[in-house]
């Protein structure tokens, strides 16, 4: 099914523009439609919190503005997770037409995560996370709000290769 959707979404927050993480979700859905391997609500939720991550580690910024929370089956972004929720389990097969472009140095980020991480299995995906420290630490932290922060995420990401 395509979808049209030309809402071009930026923030400029402390002078760095930042994405809405349901447009990086759309073009990251479109992309593994596109390419014949469409991904669940869950698979969606990891390969966000990889793209942050290796953005933050590789550019030193983030992507998008929302938070990533650790849940039980590891790391999820809750507007993007309950606009998806509806499909369960299964294959999200839309494909969207976006308005906007992201800029070379993080294209080459975001189609790196979203191409080999959307080959991965769900419960591979969701073991990774949970052998991370960005997770574990906001996991095991006593903030309510178990929020993985973007500094954790940098100093991890920025540790490992993309």
């Amino acid at each position: 099914m395509r979808v049209y959707y030309n809402n071009m979404r930026l923030k400029k927050e402390g002078g760095i523009k930042m994405y809405k993480a349901l447009d990086v979700a759309k073009y990251a859905i479109s992309r593994c439609y596109k390419n014949g391997n469409p991904i669940s609500n869950l698979q969606l939720q990891k390969i966000l919190y990889y793209i942050q991550g290796h953005i933050l580690g590789n550019l030193n910024k983030p992507l998008f503005m929302e938070h990533i929370k650790a849940w039980r089956l590891g790391p999820v972004v809750e507007e993007v997770y309950y606009n998806y929720n509806m499909y369960v389990a299964e294959p999200i097969e839309l494909e969207y037409t976006l308005n906007f472009a992201f800029k070379n140095e993080e294209l080459i980020i975001i189609n790196e995560q979203i191409d080999e991480k959307s080959q991965l299995g769900v419960w591979k995906l969701v073991n990774g996370t949970h052998n991370e420290d960005p997770w574990k630490e906001a996991w095991e932290s006593h903030n309510e709000e178990k929020i993985i922060s973007n500094e954790s995420m940098k100093k991890y990401f920025a540790s490992i290769p993309f």
